[in-house]
């Protein structure tokens, strides 16, 4: 439901943009001396990045100073939303100021980047131990463990971690704790619906350890109309729907509307998985098809992107995977056959269609939730019926936000894809 109590759409609370020094502890609330603030989350990045620009008139540099050593603490929300709904605060970690540029005898311009505190510990960090059981189980005791990631009591306590069907024994050889928990989710499989594409990813609001498959199948949380119709007129075609500004969208472009010769390589429509056993040497030869395996999983919509008289053949995408069996005295293996081919097909699939729209901004949008999309065609459309394009049409999941804020509004750019279709392309 969009929130009633702002008075114009991407009204914004800013609540702090605190900078504070390990160093001197120094603190000071930049809010009055920004000019933008920019957050980036990504369904495949596992840590939150962002820069905000100043315009500095106190020497803020050399006051704090800002020498890489500086906590930064955010928080803001949308008016009259409820906290446990929209309010954003999370701390991070400045790593780096550019673009610095002398305006006038007393004032400068500069760049500050930043990024989550646990996206900075992992990059000095290096795990050599040894996890056993459950790979849900295993991704959960990485990110607290205090030899790992060992992230903050916070941020463990919000870790949204789905279960996962699968286990094993896992030996972390020296390599950073978020490297170590995407080789977990490479190998992961829900425990619900026997899907394997999970993704690590932090977003706005909390971490999480979850399946793609879970994601999708989530309720929309918003619908978005790219019409030249204005709010009013909008609201007289949808009368049963309570449509805002928020509703409306400020600008889309279509990046990705098909590549059938990437997907092609990449696994997606058919592959062939050869998986040669060191110990026993032999050789299990599997294959998988994407037309014959499309009802396994969850779908944004309905229907696949293509028919079933596609060209396809398990020979485009050739994968070979070795293995050894009583690696370990408790798992026979990491059993490649049941997740390696479906996961390179899943997860090219989430691409295949792909869209950036611009929104106005709400602090409750977050990577990973669903959205629905309609649009008009550009020809002309007799009926209502042929008005709104079907292609382009339908249930979307958003994998990348990127949130601008200035003083007192925002705005989001939403990356949103689908890998199915409204309509049945029989």
């Amino acid at each position: 439901m969009a929130d009633r109590t702002a008075t114009f759409a991407g009204q914004i609370e800013i609540g702090k943009v605190l900078i504070t020094s390990i160093i001197t502890g120094n603190k000071i609330d930049v809010t009055n001396l920004m000019v933008e603030l920019n957050i980036y989350e990504n369904l495949f990045s596992n840590y939150l990045t962002g820069t905000i620009t100043i315009t500095d008139s106190i020497d803020l540099i050399n006051y704090i100073p800002l020498v890489g050593e500086e906590k930064l603490e955010i928080s803001y929300k949308t008016p009259g939303m409820k906290d446990s709904d929209a309010l954003v605060d999370n701390m991070f970690y400045i790593y780096k100021v550019a673009n610095r540029i002398l305006m006038k005898e007393n004032s400068q311009m500069y760049v500050i980047h930043f990024m989550s505190e646990e996206g900075f510990s992992d990059q000095h960090v290096k795990v050599a131990k040894a996890y056993k059981g459950n790979y849900a189980a295993m991704a959960k005791s990485i990110f607290g463990d205090e030899d790992a990631l060992g992230a903050s009591d916070k941020q463990v306590s919000k870790f949204n971690v789905e279960e996962t069907a699968n286990a094993f024994q896992f030996v972390a050889p020296t390599w950073s704790p978020m490297k170590c928990i995407n080789w977990l989710a490479a190998r992961s499989i829900s425990k619900h619906a026997r899907a394997a594409n999970y993704v690590f990813y932090q977003d706005m609001f909390k971490y999480n350890f979850v399946s793609i498959n879970s994601l999708i199948a989530k309720p929309a949380s918003m619908k978005f109309y790219n019409s030249t119709m204005n709010i009013k007129q909008l609201r007289e075609l949808h009368k049963t729907e309570d449509l805002t500004q928020y509703n409306i969208l400020r600008n889309m472009t279509n990046d990705l509307v098909f590549d059938v010769s990437t997907r092609m390589a990449g696994g997606m429509y058919a592959s062939r998985g050869i998986f040669c056993d060191l110990l026993s040497k032999t050789i299990n030869i599997r294959e998988y098809d994407y037309i014959g395996k499309f009802k396994d999983t969850n779908h944004l919509n309905e229907f696949p992107m293509n028919s079933s008289k596609f060209l396809r053949n398990p020979g485009s995408c050739v994968v070979t995977y070795t293995n050894h069996v009583n690696m370990y005295d408790e798992f026979q293996s990491d059993d490649p056959e049941t997740w390696l081919l479906q996961r390179r097909s899943l997860v090219q699939q989430i691409g295949s269609y792909v869209s950036e729209i611009t929104v106005a901004g709400r602090s409750d949008y977050v990577c990973g939730m669903t959205i629905e999309l309609e649009t008009n065609t550009v020809r002309n459309h007799p009926t209502s019926e042929d008005a709104v394009e079907k292609m382009n049409k339908g249930k979307f999941l958003v994998v990348a936000i990127h949130h601008r804020i200035s003083k007192a509004e925002m705005e989001c750019i939403l990356r949103v894809v689908k890998e199915s279709l409204i309509i049945n392309l029989k």
